[in-house]
């Protein structure tokens, strides 16, 4: 802590609040000025970016795209998701908690204590019919991991586990 307040000086209470809030907000009321919003960007902005283009992807050997375009969700070899589902009825979709915004906030003894594990959210009507409950400790396995393992490759394998977390109920269910 001592190299921190060292690092930021006299600016060090303002450096600590502005991170522990995740950066720098003002009020909405201030986005605009008139019909213009009220942060400018000061330079151009290139919506080509020769740097990617000459990057290639690793699996395919292709280049990327230099610049945004739509792509049909699909995996790092081009199969869609029907593909990979077959026999499998739910779909993994990843989130990070509005708590654990960076990789900088694993460290933070405050937020891993209020988020000590992984958890799984699925919906109530899926718990129920697979006879799961909150805090239950399950397996994911996939079509592409029908073990349910990481295999660190060296000798050692986790098993990918996370206990069950169900909707608040005052969350809106569909």
């Amino acid at each position: 802590m001592d190299r921190w307040q060292k690092i930021a000086g006299p600016a060090f209470a303002k450096v600590v609040y502005v991170l522990n809030r995740g950066g720098r907000f003002d009020s909405q009321a201030n986005t605009y000025k008139g019909d213009h919003v009220a942060n400018k960007y000061g330079k151009q902005i290139n919506l080509y970016q020769e740097k990617t283009y000459k990057c290639k992807d690793a699996f395919t050997g292709k280049h990327y795209y230099g610049m945004a375009r739509y792509m049909p969700v699909a995996d790092t070899l081009d199969r869609l998701p029907v593909e990979q589902s077959k026999g499998y009825d739910l779909h993994l979709i990843t989130q990070r908690d509005i708590r654990m915004t960076k990789s900088r906030t694993i460290t933070n003894q405050y937020l891993t204590d209020s988020i000590p594990e992984n958890s799984i959210i699925i919906h109530t009507k899926d718990a129920k019919r697979l006879g799961l409950k909150a805090g239950q400790k399950v397996k994911v396995v996939s079509a592409t991991n029908p073990a349910g393992e990481w295999d660190l490759k060296n000798g050692t394998k986790v098993p990918w586990s996370a206990r069950c977390r169900l909707p608040r109920p005052s969350a809106r269910v569909l």
